[in-house]
């Protein structure tokens, strides 16, 4: 993402859609005050049962364009957000590509 020469994603939705849809993937999701304005919310990932942060980044029109996660979020959880919004990548802070639609919760590759 921060290797492109502009931002590419295209909105998801609005925050009150996202984050209704947020609250209900994550049963536990707790919203929570962020000075950057954006809505930032903490849950307890099913698997891992560790907890960790959802953030729902807004673009210049006010509709929310991407989602970023703590480091705690398994891979089965991020597959399940990114089948709800459509998303087709996932990116850790230091820019890898992650896949977890094709590894198990220890981030393993498997077969499918």
């Amino acid at each position: 993402m921060h290797q492109w020469e502009s931002m590419q994603a295209e909105a998801i939705g609005t925050r009150t859609e996202v984050t209704a849809a947020l609250a209900a993937i994550l049963q536990d999701l707790v919203w929570l005050s962020d000075d950057g304005g954006h809505p930032f919310g903490e849950a307890v990932d099913p698997i891992y049962g560790s907890r960790f942060f959802v953030h729902a980044h807004e673009d210049e029109n006010g509709q929310v364009a991407w989602l970023s996660t703590s480091n705690h979020a398994s891979p089965s959880t991020l597959a399940r957000i990114m089948d709800r919004f459509a998303l087709n990548y996932c990116c850790t802070e230091f820019g890898d590509f992650r896949h977890p639609h094709h590894v198990d919760d220890d981030w393993k590759p498997t077969t499918k």
